[in-house]
């Protein structure tokens, strides 16, 4: 069921609406244009429409078939005959409740779904989705685990890609009741003390429910936020906060680039919560941010010699729902410290996750800006279908290769100093030993989708390049040798796809199945390494090219014109 949520009298739409069923514990939010997706098992169920500021609307499923337009009135009871306060007492005492309520607050976990698109002079080039597993501690985010994720870009005018390559971590920083190096400061970090030398507060609203706080920094303007905090009156549970600041001082942002900057960063961000028996729990976060952007690089064309700069804008969403519900993660080791682009480009595209989990609608413009990136740009993990690159843009090419029938390992002086080459590794008496000289990485990949009654799977076989290196002198063996080793390593793969479709198995069996195809590719590899010798014995080599021939029908002696004895 899909529809659109306004306001009654304006006819704008709600950004942001939560929208629940009835009696149960998942909800559901609108986009930017207002419009949301739900599924529901009933038209007799009925839907719940809540909105800070606003009126909730309960309606019956069959109703919003006839009507998908959803108006919510202006909840003014008592606004009207609120007196603005300024600077009383009772508002810095109520903070400081509501800053010990979330100190307090224990440890949650949800699912969680972020979406950025980022314009450059009105023009977008950057999109970007992801869900992960998220731990939360108050306002506070702990961790975002990436499931999966997918991008859309397009070039700039100087014939790069404009990439937010941490911004999921950049809005993790964000801790309502502690102060970092990376925001600026708001309310709820200081103490009662503190609070009152630091911040003019004032009443602008209150309701049957909630008191509306606005909140201003005393002094330095351009390294503190001001807004709006709403808080519950019985509770003293955050209910809402939003953040501005203009021209800041401190704020998460770098160019990649040594001889880029960027100036006149503003920033826009919404945290919502839920208010339950239970526990509050954040429902989202909402970010724009938006810069002067100096190109420093070289061949940079975009300035036209302009100290100026271009401007860009990001906005974006976090979403956290069906708490202590989780994804089970994909069975694939990563470098946590790597970007989501490096993540996202290192995993194999899953439809069946793709097509099952659309947690928030696309806008009019994002699906514009898709159209534009399918015709202009790039799509990753969009389809199987890799997109092809155009220049030296290594932040997309990944670390990892997919095997596939067709796809072969080379050794060549192009790619031995980007791809396989490390440094020399030595003993303590400066010596080194072969096998020190050559190290392969290979993944065995599986995601698990659980879907009803059954666990939707998919696997791969992934040559993890950045975790691998090769010091030896290519010979006319070595690319054989490198083959038969990924090829070994799909065999056990699909040992472990034909275990799998054996029958309906249960997340801890397809866990113990998984990790005992792992036992077995290492013990495999193992014997390989030994009887081969890195590819210097030509009989074994050949054995094992024998094995593999008989098991993938591919026959890497021939390919890479090893001579038989």
């Amino acid at each position: 069921m899909e529809g659109k949520v306004v306001d009654a009298k304006t006819n704008e739409p709600l950004a942001f609406c939560n929208v629940a069923i009835k009696g149960s514990t998942r909800g559901f939010n609108s986009n930017e244009e207002g419009k949301y997706r739900i599924s529901i098992s009933s038209e007799s169920d009925s839907l719940i429409f809540s909105y800070i500021g606003y009126k909730t609307l309960i309606l019956i499923g069959s109703d919003l078939r006839r009507n998908t337009l959803v108006g919510l009135q202006v909840n003014n009871v008592g606004l009207q005959e609120a007196h603005i306060v300024a600077n009383d007492p009772f508002l810095y005492e109520a903070l400081d409740k509501c800053r010990k309520k979330i100190i307090g607050s224990k440890p949650q976990s949800s699912k969680a779904y972020f979406q950025l698109q980022t314009d450059i002079q009105n023009q977008a080039v950057e999109m970007l989705e992801c869900y992960y597993n998220a731990s939360l501690k108050g306002s506070a985010i702990q961790e975002l685990l990436l499931k999966n994720g997918r991008i859309g870009l397009a070039e700039t005018k100087d014939h790069g890609f404009f990439t937010s390559l941490n911004t999921s971590r950049a809005i993790s920083y964000l801790d309502l009741v502690k102060q970092n190096e990376y925001l600026p400061s708001l309310p709820l970090q200081f103490k009662l003390s503190k609070l009152k030398k630091q911040f003019y507060l004032k009443k602008i609203g209150e309701d049957a429910s909630s008191y509306q706080i606005e909140f201003t920094p005393i002094k330095n303007k351009r390294s503190c936020f001001y807004g709006q905090v709403w808080i519950d009156k019985q509770t003293y549970a955050i209910l809402n906060i939003t953040l501005n600041i203009e021209n800041a001082f401190i704020h998460p942002f770098m160019p990649a680039y040594p001889g880029s900057r960027m100036d006149s960063v503003c920033m826009n961000i919404t945290q919502s919560y839920n208010l339950s028996e239970k526990a509050n729990s954040l429902n989202h976060i909402n970010f724009n941010y938006r810069f002067r952007f100096h190109n420093g690089m070289p061949y940079s064309r975009l300035n036209n010699g302009s100290t100026d700069g271009y401007s860009v804008s990001t906005s974006g969403a976090l979403f956290f729902y069906d708490y202590h519900t989780l994804f089970v993660l994909p069975y694939f080791t990563y470098d946590e410290n790597e970007s989501d682009y490096r993540k996202i480009t290192a995993m194999p595209y899953d439809d069946f996750f793709w097509k099952n989990n659309k947690e928030l609608l696309l806008t009019d413009k994002q699906q514009q800006s898709l159209d534009f990136f399918n015709k202009n740009g790039l799509l990753i993990n969009y389809t199987n279908k890799k997109s092809k690159l155009k220049g030296n843009y290594n932040v997309f090419k990944a670390n990892n290769i997919i095997w596939s029938d067709t796809t072969r390992v080379a050794l060549n002086k192009d790619n031995l100093d980007s791809l396989l080459q490390k440094d020399y590794l030595f003993n303590k008496n400066g010596q080194y030993f072969i096998s020190d000289l050559c190290k392969l990485n290979v993944q065995i990949y599986l995601s698990l989708n659980p879907s009803k009654d059954s666990i939707q799977h998919s696997s791969a076989t992934i040559f993890d390049i950045a975790q691998s290196y090769y010091h030896l002198p290519i010979e006319p063996y070595s690319n054989c040798f490198l083959n038969i080793y990924f090829d070994l390593c799909e065999i056990e793969r699909r040992n472990m796809e034909m275990t799998l479709q054996l029958r309906a198995w249960s997340l801890p069996e397809m866990d113990s199945i998984y990790q005992q195809t792992v036992a077995n590719l290492k013990q495999q590899t193992k014997d390989y390494l030994k009887d081969v010798q890195l590819g210097q014995n030509t009989k074994e080599l050949l054995k094992w090219n024998a094995y593999v021939l008989e098991k993938l029908a591919i026959d890497n002696a021939k390919l890479f014109a090893i001579e038989k004895e």
